[in-house]
């Protein structure tokens, strides 16, 4: 049989046809918005800082105002075989939060922000462990501080205080 892109071929005498169907929600972007949504009020006590969610961070950091809460999708679905059924996927979207200053890496920080500790405890203490508000697939998140930083030629890297790395784990429907 020819190489056909919409035939899987398993086996010698096997083949069917593979259908996907289009999904109409990007998660992984709802789950973004879910944790800016979940920060800003958190974080209003900080006048100087704003929660922005971002698509690329190099080319939107130069219309941002700072300092800024960014939070990012990073990387592709994590499998979580333990949440996988007949007819839901177990996965894992991860989304970068960062903590971005004025300053420069030389340990310069902007007035008016909470600490690098009291940043990642304020995340931890907002997600960890916990459900996701507005995604109900969502049965926790975990929150960690390892996993990718930012490219130390990214613009992101020199105005770089702080980032945790938050991973929404659920049930989501198969396409």
């Amino acid at each position: 049989m020819a190489a056909d892109p919409l035939f899987f071929e398993g086996l010698d005498d096997f083949a069917f046809p593979l259908t996907v169907a289009p999904s109409t929600t990007d998660y992984h972007t709802a789950i973004r918005d879910a944790i800016v949504t979940t920060l800003t009020p958190i974080l209003a006590g900080y006048a100087n800082l704003t929660v922005k969610a971002l698509e690329d961070v190099d080319s939107d950091i130069k219309t941002i105002d700072l300092p800024a809460v960014t939070v990012i999708c990073i990387g592709p679905e994590q499998d979580r075989a333990e949440l996988t059924t007949n007819a839901q996927d177990g996965l894992g979207y991860a989304c970068l939060v960062s903590l971005l200053s004025h300053g420069v890496t030389a340990g310069e920080k902007s007035p008016g922000v909470p600490s690098m500790t009291l940043f990642r405890r304020i995340v931890h203490t907002a997600f960890h462990d916990k459900r996701l508000t507005g995604i109900t697939q969502v049965c926790w998140c975990e929150v960690s501080a390892a996993g990718p930083i930012y490219d130390k030629d990214s613009p992101a890297f020199q105005k770089l205080q702080s980032a945790v790395v938050v991973t929404a784990i659920g049930r989501f429907p198969r396409s």
